[in-house]
């Protein structure tokens, strides 16, 4: 068991185990994508290794600091929007969230910029050294302080559609079902749309695979199949994403841009080579 994020930590937990390390580094993976002061009272349910990325003073006197300021903060999409837009510059660019108290990370890192935690109206400070830090300050400052791209959108028009009781004029008094005490616990998420929705509660259990470790004669050759491998998931994603598009829409369709940034994550490949 891991007190890592499900979705973040699931991914980060597969990739580390299908590598063949132990149980340790499988669960410091799945950890490595939140810091202890962005969920408070965490204490690894084992003894992990030193998790990387614990610098908390940013790196480079070059630096700017700025808010989160659209709803849902610093998300899968706009992260990923942070992600290409940092890569686009030779510079090296690390970012921090302030407001959390968060360790530094790589800017070009999906993992380390999902990892941030970055709420609305959380600062965070992006600092840089390179031969391109001017326009890569300017660049990611317009993304940024645009909400990265969010804030122009229209609010989702919903229409309400009547129940069953009320088409037919009368509605019918339900009965009060009395819950478990455990139930009554808040659980705090982000949310999808306005309402309320009742209902049972699925619990998702992640299962890491369970790779058989061996030994190989070609650690190149076994690189190069790693690297096939990822360009496959990434042309099946790339599929997937261009369906998207022509039924949802552009928008929609750019969470599966963050799916192929995890893969595309040069913190995940170092350790992985």
């Amino acid at each position: 068991m891991s007190e890592a994020p499900i979705l973040e930590g699931a991914i980060a937990a597969t990739v580390e185990a299908s590598i063949g390390s132990s149980l340790k580094k499988v669960d410091n993976a799945a950890r490595r994508v939140i810091t202890v002061p962005k969920i408070a009272g965490s204490i690894p349910l084992v003894q992990s290794e030193a998790p990387i990325g614990t610098q908390k003073k940013v790196p480079y006197k070059n630096k700017i600091i700025l808010p989160i300021i659209n709803e849902i903060g610093l998300h899968a999409r706009p992260a990923a929007l942070f992600v290409q837009t940092a890569s686009k510059f030779k510079s090296d660019i690390k970012v921090r969230n302030l407001t959390t108290g968060s360790s530094v990370i790589n800017a070009k890192s999906m993992f380390g910029v999902l990892g941030l935690g970055a709420q609305k109206d959380h600062q965070i400070a992006i600092s840089a050294d390179g031969p391109d830090v001017a326009k890569a300050f300017k660049t990611l400052r317009k993304l940024v302080e645009n909400g990265f791209g969010e804030m122009d959108q229209p609010p989702p028009v919903f229409i309400r559609t009547p129940c069953v009781e009320e088409t037919q004029g009368e509605m019918e008094v339900r009965k009060h079902v009395p819950v478990a005490d455990w139930t009554m616990r808040k659980l705090k998420g982000i949310q999808a749309s306005p309402g309320i929705a009742i209902g049972p509660v699925y619990l998702h259990h992640p299962q890491i695979l369970r790779v058989e470790q061996r030994s190989v004669d070609n650690s190149q050759s076994e690189w190069v199949r790693f690297l096939e491998a990822i360009d496959r998931a990434k042309a099946e994603i790339a599929i997937i994403k261009n369906r998207t598009i022509t039924e949802v829409g552009a928008a929609e369709a750019e969470i599966f841009t963050a799916h192929q940034l995890f893969l595309e994550d040069p913190d995940l490949l170092n350790q992985v080579q």
